[in-house]
């Protein structure tokens, strides 16, 4: 079963560590994912696991990294670059970052 071996260390690298979920976005787990050599097949799962096992959206992660970060909403437009960027860089969707820097709850679709 060769599968099994990545399947189970996709699994265990999203769920373990000093919660590597909650400091990143599904984009920047999946790349790192496949820099271990991780099938996509089996890096979709994982991750589709995480997002079902601990009921926090994307969103909420990224508010929740956002908050420990920055605390406050950006007052000027480099500073709302810079809180953006650094939410992309820990992997978040672009959509999610305007969510997160625009104050919206996650459920908002606007």
């Amino acid at each position: 079963m060769p599968s099994a071996t990545p399947n189970r260390h996709a699994m265990s690298f999203v769920s373990t560590r000093p919660r590597p979920e909650t400091r990143y976005g599904a984009a920047r787990l999946k790349l790192d994912l496949k820099a271990r050599g991780v099938p996509a097949a089996i890096a979709a799962e994982a991750l589709s696991q995480l997002s079902a096992g601990d009921g926090a959206s994307e969103f909420d992660r990224a508010r929740a990294v956002w908050s420990r970060r920055f605390g406050a909403a950006p007052q000027t437009l480099a500073e709302r670059a810079r809180q953006a960027r650094f939410l992309e860089s820990r992997g978040f969707s672009s959509e999610v970052i305007r969510k997160v820097l625009r104050g919206l709850s996650g459920a908002d679709d606007a």
